[in-house]
């Protein structure tokens, strides 16, 4: 199992609670600008990962890791 947070294109999910915009570069692999839906976070099986598209920069991943722990008040 793994957990996922699911990014979207649609910047306008920015305005709710627990996103975060994440700007493209090339180590993350990202087009356009995305929001990361930490409030959708999910569990899935690996088997279902088909393939690794690029790796969040740290500034990001701390981000993210805050919005996660302020959601789970952990």
């Amino acid at each position: 199992m793994v957990v996922v947070i699911p990014f979207t294109g649609s910047l306008e999910k920015d305005k709710f609670p627990y996103t975060h915009l994440v700007e493209p570069s090339l180590a993350n692999g990202l087009e356009k600008k995305s929001v990361a839906l930490v409030f959708q976070i999910a569990a899935m099986d690996r088997k279902r990962l088909l393939k690794k598209i690029g790796v969040l920069d740290e500034k990001d991943v701390h981000a993210i890791g805050a919005l996660l722990k302020d959601m789970l008040n952990v």
